[in-house]
């Protein structure tokens, strides 16, 4: 963002810009920047649930060993344009 804005791109009518993890410092610059939201709590949860449940086992940890899909939300601000007109 603050490149475009050195170069003096205009957000969203130029370029269109997003993020990840709806941090606070998103709704505090220049152009509220649109984020996508993810269930860190549940998502921690789950990771150490994971964890125990094998060290009780003493199985060993793989990535391969466990798929765990998690709904996240887009959180739509004005550094989006959401129309091709």
């Amino acid at each position: 963002m603050s490149v475009c804005c050195r170069r003096q791109m205009r957000i969203p009518e130029e370029v269109s810009l997003s993020g990840f993890d709806n941090i606070l410092l998103s709704t505090q610059v220049v152009v509220p920047l649109t984020t996508v939201e993810q269930p860190i709590v549940e998502m921690c949860s789950a990771a150490i649930g994971i964890i125990n449940d094998k060290l009780r086992r003493r199985a060993a940890l793989s990535p391969e060993s466990e798929e765990h899909v998690f709904p996240c939300r887009i959180i739509w601000r004005d550094s989006m344009r959401l129309s091709l007109d």
